[in-house]
């Protein structure tokens, strides 16, 4: 029994959400297209005189040309919010299930200047031993696809595909115009009811409560991701363990990932948001490449991590103590070490 469960329960979390996905992208059209559009461009209007609910047949030209206008508006939103996060996601679909599964492997070479490495004092790359290749920053092991995968961020529920380097500013895309699709399905629904002959109409009810559902669902969902890919510029993959460690200049650097705002890849969200998106006008240009993307997924490092370091004889007194008494590297910034905890790591060189 209990087997049975959790087998019912995987399916649901693989299909449940996917299956509302082409819930909302066919019931909302039929509804507007066949239940709204023509009333809105019906000759006969709804007259109620108190007991007496009767249909007239003819309609005032001012209120006919108040019901065009309408339906066109209504015509021109959702084409645009359907137009654009369902090629979006058919976009991320292909992305992940095609592109990145067959796309070369990186393996850069095991010794940079600047890298992530697995553990303090590490001064080679990680290396993933299933698939032999040595990984580059950020780039995470995909149980999905069984290979190394560049700015993995996490496998998205509604389409069970996941977020990469080629995909993400289409996933940030198709989640914000989701939501919006999603609030527009939610207030078509509700006209709709208001149209006496669908005031008991059940499908349309349960139409509208799904859609309402939904847009706050797809809203927390939005504003999770882009405050942790374009407010923070942490991928979820990074936030896995609770510590990762940055090799820069003979230094090794703890990030504590629960501070995500901490992350050594936040440039500020501003240059994050050209980094991962580009141009603002690029936006709703799901399909463009970024600079993300030209740099085949190696984010830079934010300014305080790249600083010289500080002379001993520069220190106040009690930090030059410090560092002489435990040895540690010289030169570790007030302003990085409230941060990013720097490891000392021997000068020796492998």
């Amino acid at each position: 029994m209990a087997g049975w469960f959790l087998k019912t329960l995987k399916f649901l979390e693989l299909w449940g959400l996917p299956f509302l996905l082409v819930v909302q992208a066919f019931l909302p059209p039929a509804l507007i297209f066949g239940r709204l559009l023509p009333h809105l461009l019906s000759k006969t209007y709804h007259v109620a005189d108190g007991d007496d609910e009767h249909w007239v047949n003819e309609v005032p030209p001012e209120d006919r040309r108040h019901g065009v206008t309408a339906a066109i508006l209504i015509s021109v939103f959702f084409a645009v919010t359907f137009l654009l996060w369902v090629p979006a996601v058919v976009y991320a679909l292909w992305s992940w299930h095609v592109t990145a599964r067959f796309r070369p492997l990186d393996n850069p070479p095991r010794v940079a200047d600047t890298m992530q490495v697995q553990k303090a004092g590490d001064k080679k790359r990680r290396f993933c031993g299933l698939c032999n290749v040595t990984k580059g920053d950020r780039t995470y092991h995909s149980k999905q696809l069984g290979r190394c995968i560049p700015f993995h961020d996490h496998v998205c529920l509604w389409w069970a595909g996941g977020v990469w380097l080629e995909n993400v500013k289409a996933y940030l895309v198709f989640v914000v115009f989701l939501t919006l699709y999603q609030v527009y399905c939610t207030v078509v629904a509700i006209w709709v009811l208001s149209i006496p002959d669908n005031r008991n109409s059940n499908p349309h009810i349960a139409l509208g409560v799904l859609s309402g559902a939904m847009a706050i669902y797809s809203f927390l969902i939005a504003m999770r991701y882009w405050f942790s890919l374009v407010a923070c510029n942490a991928l979820e993959f990074d936030t896995l363990a609770p510590e990762r460690y940055i090799w820069v200049n003979g230094r090794t650097y703890t990030w504590h990932t629960k501070r995500m705002e901490e992350s050594p890849w936040n440039l500020g969200w501003s240059k994050n948001f050209r980094l991962i998106i580009g141009p603002w006008w690029s936006l709703p240009f799901f399909w463009t490449t970024t600079p993300l993307m030209h740099a085949a997924g190696q984010s830079p490092l934010r300014d305080g991590l790249l600083l010289p370091p500080i002379p001993l004889q520069n220190l106040a007194p009690s930090r030059r103590d410090e560092a002489r008494s435990t040895g540690s590297d010289v030169g570790v910034d007030a302003r990085r070490r409230s941060t990013l905890t720097p490891r000392h790591s021997s000068s020796r060189s492998d």
